[in-house]
């Protein structure tokens, strides 16, 4: 009787701390009751096996989740406080569902829901090749002046990405327009991959990675062909008659143009025309002769002058 009677109190005395609990739990939640919200969260997304690369995800992925959480928590709530992340520990080549798991610090945040609550991701083979650099070049530059053999550094461009990219890859195209260029070429230029038909293959936002991203292009261009004016000058030789001299003597026309190379025309301060011989001569002497220019150099327009 007494062993019943000692189970009984037990049992009142468990009651008695349950109802306290609830009655507790039944207050407190009265004073500061569960709120029920939503944010959008930045999706994660980690744990990339070795090996692999991702070929496709959503761009900027964002989860909306559905959380609850005491009242007085909810001022100091903010989307960074979360964290949403996908992992893809577990991926193999090909296209995968991943969970979006959400997680904060403070126990008493509830995740009610999370959409999307997967992501789907593609992923590849990771893999390497070099191809070569193939220079386009356009246009052509002024007359007067000739281009040079190009120097491409480096020649070999490395790309690496996934095979199913890479391996339509096959060489790398630079463009260099040479019109109305009067001067050296000197630059560095974005590589465009290409296939084997020389058609652009495009791997933005496909994982594809080149090493160097640009390439030095460097083309000589010298002028071959320069222009000057000069005077022309009178090439008199011998002595006129005894009692007579020369009053004066002139060109017409008096310059001419002439071409030629840079530094062969830097050298020309005057056109010479052929030898007038005055011998003997007592009256006005009238020539029509050539005008002389030394190797390299040539008149542009008429190559006589009257003397």
């Amino acid at each position: 009787m007494n062993g019943l009677l000692a189970h009984l109190d037990v049992g009142r005395a468990l009651l008695a701390l349950l109802i306290s609990v609830v009655l507790f739990a039944v207050v407190r939640g009265e004073e500061n009751p569960t709120n029920i919200g939503s944010f959008d969260v930045p999706v994660e997304i980690l744990d990339r096996p070795p090996g692999l690369v991702i070929v496709e995800s959503p761009s900027n992925p964002t989860a909306r989740i559905a959380v609850s959480a005491p009242r007085e928590l909810w001022p100091g709530l903010r989307p960074d406080n979360f964290r949403a992340v996908a992992s893809l520990s577990s991926a193999r080549v090909g296209t995968g569902q991943y969970r979006v798991d959400v997680d904060h610090p403070d126990p008493r945040v509830g995740v009610l829901s999370v959409s999307p609550s997967e992501i789907s991701v593609r992923l590849d083979q990771e893999v390497a090749t070099t191809v070569p650099v193939r220079l386009d070049r356009g246009g052509s530059v002024p007359a007067g002046y000739e281009a040079g053999e190009a120097e491409i550094d480096p020649i070999n461009v490395a790309i690496t990405g996934p095979a199913a990219i890479v391996k339509e890859i096959a060489g790398v195209a630079v463009g260099v327009r040479l019109d109305g260029v009067t001067v050296d070429v000197d630059g560095r230029y974005t590589p465009n991959p290409i296939d084997a038909e020389g058609q652009t293959v495009s791997i933005e936002g496909r994982g594809v990675l080149l090493t160097p991203p640009a390439v030095r292009v460097r083309i000589p261009v010298a002028q071959q062909l320069g222009y000057r004016t000069v005077g022309v000058q009178p090439h008199v030789v011998g002595v006129v008659q005894s009692g007579f001299v020369i009053e004066g003597v002139s060109a017409e026309p008096s310059a001419v143009t002439i071409v030629g190379a840079p530094r062969a025309l830097s050298e020309v301060n005057f056109a010479q025309t052929e030898e007038v011989d005055v011998s003997d001569v007592n009256t006005t002497l009238t020539r029509q002769v050539s005008v002389v220019v030394p190797d390299g150099v040539s008149v542009v327009q008429q190559g006589t002058a009257r003397v």
